[in-house]
C-alpha cells in the first residue's frame, strides 16, 4: 500500500534528524579530541556546532546534555569558572530531566543523582567550586566532555 505525503514527510524528518544527530556527536567527539591536544578554540567551535545541531530538534535531549558538560569541561580547563558552572548546571537540569531514574522520594534528588551522568555532572560542580572558589583564575586542568574535567 502506498505511503501518503504525510508519511512520506515524517519519514524525512525522521531520517534527516537522525542523519543531524550523528553529525552532531561526531562534532562533539572531534571536539574533544581537539580539548585533549590543547586545541580550545577548534575545540569549542565543534562543540558549538554540535549543540546548535542538537538543539534544533530538542533542548532537552541527553546529547544536549553531554555537549554541554564538555563545554563546561572546557571552559573549566581555560579557567573561566563562572561560565563553566553555568553549562554544568544547565547539563545537570537536563540530565536530571532524562534520568531513567527520573522519580524523587519527597523534595530529594536521591534516586536520580543516581544516574550516571547526573552524578558525574554533579562531581563537576563540586570540582569548580572548590577549586576556582567561583573566581576565574586560568588555571589549567584535563580537558574532557563525559568525565570530570
Amino acid at each position: 500500500m502506498p505511503q501518503s505525503d504525510h508519511e512520506n514527510k515524517s519519514l524525512v524528518q525522521v531520517k534527516e534528524r537522525d542523519r543531524t544527530t550523528m553529525e552532531a556527536i561526531l562534532r562533539r567527539n572531534i571536539g574533544m579530541m581537539h580539548a585533549q591536544d590543547g586545541r580550545y578554540q577548534e575545540a569549542m567551535a565543534e562543540y558549538q556546532t554540535a549543540l546548535e545541531i542538537k538543539k534544533m530538534f530538542d533542548e532537552t535531549h541527553r546529547e544536549v546534555a553531554i555537549t554541554l558538560n564538555a563545554i563546561g569541561a572546557l571552559l573549566a580547563t581555560k579557567g573561566e569558572s563562572a561560565p563553566a558552572l553555568a553549562h554544568f548546571r544547565e547539563a545537570l537540569s537536563i540530565f536530571r530531566m532524562n534520568s531513567v531514574s527520573g522519580f524523587t522520594m519527597g523534595d530529594d534528588n536521591v534516586n536520580m543523582d543516581m544516574d550516571e551522568d547526573v552524578a558525574q555532572t554533579k562531581r563537576n560542580i563540586e570540582l569548580v567550586e572548590n577549586t576556582f572558589g567561583g573566581r576565574d583564575t586560568g588555571l589549567r586542568r584535563g580537558g574532557r566532555g563525559r568525565g570530570t574535567f
